[in-house]
């Protein structure tokens, strides 16, 4: 990637767009959270019990920091050693929500085409979380067949949801990254 760039242009921030970096890293991250989810839709892993479910929910922020990490650590080297707070901010939203939409993409075609069925066993497989709310057995049988559809086989939905929802994870991801990866040139502090 340095090759398309200058020395000069290492030092000017304005010539140094963030979409590549943030295209690279977002398409690597979706594939990394679609592999995820392939494995936790056909093990049940991170529905199954409390342990899965909490065990589940850092194996996904590993992914979302990792990535976002990656780029900017990718990105700063880009612009000559210093990335600010700002870029920071954009290139982690514009991650998270390519990655986001892409995982999307794939819960539909799994929804619809691989596994139909998948929605109702994603809710069956909760009931452990139903008991830890004092459920009684016919609750949760009740609750089960009267599930609305969970949304995955609705495109159009969840990708407007994964957009607002991947910006909004973006920012909380990058802002906290940023604050701790950004490094702001020496006449500019």
């Amino acid at each position: 990637m340095n090759s398309l760039h200058n020395d000069a242009s290492l030092q000017d921030p304005k010539k140094v767009t963030i979409f590549p970096t943030a295209l690279l890293y977002g398409v690597l991250g979706g594939i990394v959270i679609i592999v995820y989810t392939f494995l936790n839709y056909e093990t049940f892993f991170a529905i199954s019990n409390l342990g899965g479910a909490i065990s589940g929910f850092f194996i996904q922020a590993s992914i979302w920091f990792g990535m976002v990490i990656l780029a900017i650590r990718k990105h700063r080297k880009d612009l000559g050693g210093y990335i600010s707070m700002g870029r920071c901010l954009g290139l982690g939203i514009v991650i998270v929500i390519i990655a986001t939409i892409l995982y999307v993409v794939f819960s539909y075609i799994y929804s619809t085409v691989i596994n139909p069925e998948i929605e109702k066993q994603l809710i069956e497989k909760m009931s452990w979380f139903f008991e830890m709310v004092g459920m009684d057995e016919d609750q949760i049988e009740t609750a089960i067949q009267t599930a609305p559809d969970v949304e995955l086989s609705n495109l159009p939905y969840t990708l407007f949801a994964s957009i607002f929802s991947g910006g909004i994870l973006g920012l909380i991801v990058s802002a906290i990254t940023g604050a701790v990866m950004r490094k702001n040139r020496p006449d500019t502090q």
